[in-house]
């Protein structure tokens, strides 16, 4: 089992450095993707030796297109490498693994035929629908985004559709087969379309691959569960900047990561997460 881990950063290089170092294994090649608005070099300097990079940097805005295109450029630099990698694990410099590297690479291994990614059918009446604005057009300016939908409404009461229906949603963060990430990737080339229409999208990384993959031959083969423990009890447009007082609840978890947390704002639970992989690798 040889698995690739896609990193996306843009804050905190001595977490993403302290990330990498916890997620280094034989099994594993680290590529870190650094948002293009970054100095890139105290994650340079943060991080090991070994971990490789995403050569071409995306300015990522949140919300917009930006997210996907970083996100797509990673994984075609790592298919570029000619390494062919069983899984690409999709994570964020705010994930910390909960459980030993390689006790995730054995799991990844057991699932061998599954895309790990996190869906749901999101028809237009589902409440969830109104945030996702595929109907309407969004841009990376506000002001921009009303003018244009105001003038559109003003000439046609209908609104666009999205080019695949029906329409799914999850969390961007993800685990998918080598052969899956290529299906993607071909996808996108042959359908530009598609890629076009999601430019003006409001949140596209949660529907842009959840819907492709939904769509394909590998939709049997996805399990539903990212593997990720998120809180979002809160009930607010971001999850819960996870604590110490939740680390009970995160190792009863199961899961493979933990998101998403912040040194700056708690370190504790980063300590004690790393004395748990510890723990449970002797």
């Amino acid at each position: 089992m040889k698995i690739a881990i896609l990193i996306q950063v843009h804050k905190n290089p001595e977490q993403v450095g302290r990330l990498c170092r916890a997620l280094g294994h034989p099994c594993a090649d680290l590529y870190l993707s650094i948002d293009g608005k970054c100095n890139p070099e105290p994650f340079r300097a943060a991080v090991p030796e070994s971990v490789r990079w995403i050569e071409r940097r995306t300015a990522v805005r949140w919300g917009d297109f930006s997210q996907v295109a970083a996100t797509l450029q990673g994984l075609r630099e790592i298919v570029d490498t000619g390494v062919e990698y069983d899984y690409v694990l999709f994570i964020s410099g705010q994930d910390y693994p909960i459980l030993p590297v390689g006790e995730i690479v054995r799991q990844i291994g057991e699932r061998t035929g599954s895309e790990m990614i996190a869906r749901i059918e999101l028809r237009p009446e589902h409440p969830l629908s109104r945030r996702y604005r595929y109907r309407h057009y969004h841009f990376a300016r506000p002001a921009v985004t009303h003018a244009v939908n105001r003038l559109i409404r003003t000439l046609s009461p209908a609104r666009r559709s999205y080019p695949l229906y029906p329409v799914y949603k999850g969390s961007p963060w993800w685990c998918l087969s080598g052969a899956c990430i290529r299906y993607v990737l071909d996808y996108c080339d042959r359908n530009p379309g598609f890629v076009r229409f999601n430019r003006t999208v409001h949140c596209p990384d949660e529907l842009f691959f959840q819907t492709i993959i939904m769509h394909s031959p590998f939709a049997e083969r996805v399990t539903g569960d990212n593997f990720r423990y998120i809180d979002w009890s809160a009930g607010l447009a971001n999850p819960k900047t996870l604590g110490a007082e939740d680390y009970e609840a995160i190792v009863a978890s199961g899961k493979w990561f933990a998101r998403k947390l912040d040194e700056t704002a708690d370190s504790r639970l980063l300590d004690l997460l790393d004395a748990y992989r510890r723990s449970e690798a002797e």
